[in-house]
């Protein structure tokens, strides 16, 4: 039982943190963090340019660039939206190097 207990600690030590929640794009994050679904594997956030609203959440999708999984953190622009996707925890919140998006 106690071995139980404690294989239950370290997965949700594990598990990755991502800002979860939607407010105004361009003031500082205000939430903090919370535990993502153990399956997830990304932290996602979409900037929509005409109302402003940021959304933050995390992904069950892996960050891929030409079908290869990433390290770092990319964006896509695609309309009026920015689509952004990171893998280390906490990491999508406020970023200057996602003003930097590539348009798709």
């Amino acid at each position: 039982m106690k071995v139980l207990l404690m294989l239950g600690f370290a997965s949700i030590a594990y598990s990755l943190n991502c800002f979860q929640h939607q407010q105004n794009a361009y003031i500082r994050v205000l939430l903090p963090p919370k535990p993502c679904p153990r399956e997830a594997v990304s932290c996602f956030k979409v900037v929509n340019h005409v109302t402003n609203l940021a959304t933050r959440s995390c992904s069950l999708t892996p960050c891929l660039s030409n079908g290869i999984n990433s390290a770092t953190e990319l964006c896509v622009k695609q309309g009026d939206l920015s689509l952004c996707c990171c893998i280390n925890n906490n990491c999508n919140g406020n970023f200057a190097k996602w003003e930097n998006i590539t348009n798709h």
